[in-house]
């Protein structure tokens, strides 16, 4: 006698079971690279940069005219930047730096600027990654 319907069979039962289980691992799999990555792009791009800023090797003018600018806010000092003699907002309107003011509390210095560009661009890789791993 022939059925039409199948039989599972523990042997597809079991093949079924480790499809699932082996998915379940690439899931933790690529879930620890996505946290584990950013986290090591923020780490050695902040040293790199903090390492590059001490030792007289970045050339950027900006970042004494942000470091000024974001310690003024931090402390109530006016909003005059004496870097470029203008108000800190007279050419690009930035209403970004007062959250930096708390982190300026902490740690008053320029390294703090570079430590949150890096951890702002690692932090981009998040949402960049949800969004490719959804199914």
């Amino acid at each position: 006698m022939l059925k039409t319907e199948r039989q599972d069979c523990p042997v597809e039962q079991a093949a079924e079971q480790a499809a699932v289980q082996a998915a379940e691992r690439g899931d933790l799999y690529w879930k620890l690279l996505v946290i584990t990555l950013p986290l090591c792009y923020m780490i050695y791009f902040s040293a790199t940069t903090i390492l590059d800023y001490q030792n007289f090797a970045m050339s950027a003018f900006d970042i004494g005219i942000h470091a000024q600018a974001i310690w003024k806010i931090a402390f109530g000092r006016g909003l005059f930047n004496t870097v470029r003699g203008l108000n800190i907002w007279g050419d690009h309107l930035w209403l970004i730096m007062p959250l930096f003011a708390p982190a300026y509390w902490i740690a008053p210095r320029a390294e703090t600027l570079l430590v949150i560009q890096a951890t702002a661009l690692g932090a981009g890789a998040y949402p960049l990654a949800s969004f490719a791993l959804r199914r």
